[in-house]
């Protein structure tokens, strides 16, 4: 499968901003992830922390299931299908049937004073490091979701003042000193989170209207982001402020090199090429999708590689598996509600993890399946009367 190395990093680029959530550039430490916008005017990072379910913990089992396997069993050897099925659909089936979705964590937006001179616009995602950077003029910006420091950062150069905010429906937000903080729930009974981004800056930080921080006169700046849930904090704000505090003890330069290790750690390992890498790499991604049907060795060897980053992205020790969109999504209520699909979808994440040595990666799957084990256990003996573990074709954060 290693085939010659690539001549530089494999990179998806364009010409233009994102228009749209598919068109922006995906970051992620396993826990956290963003898509990446790359506005002029407005810089955009649609967030997500992985336990932001619209539900919490709960006894879902029908009360009635294990006093009617054996009948339903027998109504099966008896050839009645329909019967069986009807029962089944009263008594096996959860309480309630459907399980949360995954939800948005939320939006970090920063909003630029002035007009802006845009002149050779690039924004790309390193394939390798893990890096989605954004430049026009003198302006350039970098982020990306660091796994040893466990926060996102983002850092501006020459870009002007700007106005930072978070949002999120149904959340409150407050501005004080260099920190921007959002809390709220899920739904009235889902995870409570908490979220905050830290502005580091050799510039002036203030709070301003509308519970946002205004920096200005800042020839560089640094946001560091963070969040969590109750899910597995019992105190999310004491959690999420120690993460930025952390992060906040190491320079830029730091940060971004302990990223760049650990990330070109697993990224690098494994290279795929097909002959046309350099052709690949000197056209713009969205060009090259849409000339495909011709020649598309050199597409099909940057799929390759964006495979292995979006698994490497989504699955590390520190997390939970990749579920249904990775670890990004934009809604409240997503296709099939993002959630964990055992039967099928989830082991299609990790089939290509040890073939192209992204090993790591599977700890997050071991993570999901350990904090299954106990609903498993109790499953067998309350649904089926028998001992050992059971598990169906969906699950969550919580091991449902």
């Amino acid at each position: 499968m290693a085939g010659s190395l690539w001549a530089e990093s494999p990179t998806l680029w364009y010409k233009t901003p994102a228009t749209g959530w598919r068109q922006a550039l995906p970051i992620g430490n396993g826990r956290l992830a963003a898509m990446v916008f790359g506005g002029v005017s407005e810089e955009h990072l649609q967030l997500n922390e992985e336990t932001v379910y619209a539900g919490k913990r709960m006894d879902r089992v029908n009360p009635a299931s294990r006093a009617n396997v054996p009948v339903i069993r027998q109504l099966l050897l008896d050839g009645k299908v329909k019967e069986a099925e009807a029962l089944a659909q009263k008594t096996l089936l959860a309480v309630p049937v459907h399980q949360p979705p995954y939800q948005t964590l939320g939006d970090l937006r920063l909003t630029f004073d002035g007009p802006a001179s845009v002149t050779n616009y690039r924004r790309d995602l390193n394939l390798y490091d893990g890096i989605a950077s954004t430049s026009f003029g003198p302006v350039t910006r970098e982020a990306f979701a660091s796994y040893p420091d466990g926060v996102i950062v983002l850092r501006l150069k020459a870009s002007g003042p700007f106005t930072i905010a978070l949002t999120r429906e149904a959340a409150t937000t407050s501005a004080s000193g260099d920190t921007l903080v959002m809390r709220g729930t899920a739904s009235p009974e889902g995870a409570a989170f908490t979220a905050a981004v830290r502005v580091v800056s050799d510039g002036k930080v203030t709070a301003a209207e509308n519970n946002t921080l205004y920096v200005a006169d800042a020839a560089e700046a640094t946001l560091l982001f963070s969040a969590a849930t109750d899910v597995r904090a019992p105190n999310p704000d004491a959690q999420c402020f120690e993460q930025l505090r952390k992060a906040a003890t190491h320079s830029y330069a730091d940060l971004r090199a302990r990223h760049l290790a650990d990330f070109r750690a697993l990224s690098t390992r494994v290279s795929f090429s097909l002959g046309r890498d350099a052709d690949s790499q000197a056209t713009p991604t969205d060009e090259l999708l849409r000339r495909t049907g011709t020649d598309d060795r050199a597409l099909a060897a940057l799929y390759f590689a964006y495979g292995r980053y979006l698994l490497q992205s989504s699955s590390r020790q520190n997390s939970l598996a990749a579920n249904l969109q990775g670890k990004w999504n934009d809604k409240l209520d997503p296709s099939w509600g993002s959630r964990y699909t055992i039967n099928i979808n989830t082991e299609m994440n990790y089939w290509p993890a040890e073939a192209t040595n992204l090993g790591e990666t599977v700890d997050g799957l071991y993570n999901l399946l350990a904090g299954m084990q106990a609903n498993g256990r109790r499953d067998a003996k309350e649904i089926y009367g028998t001992a050992g573990f059971v598990a169906h074709h969906n699950t969550d954060v919580w091991g449902d």
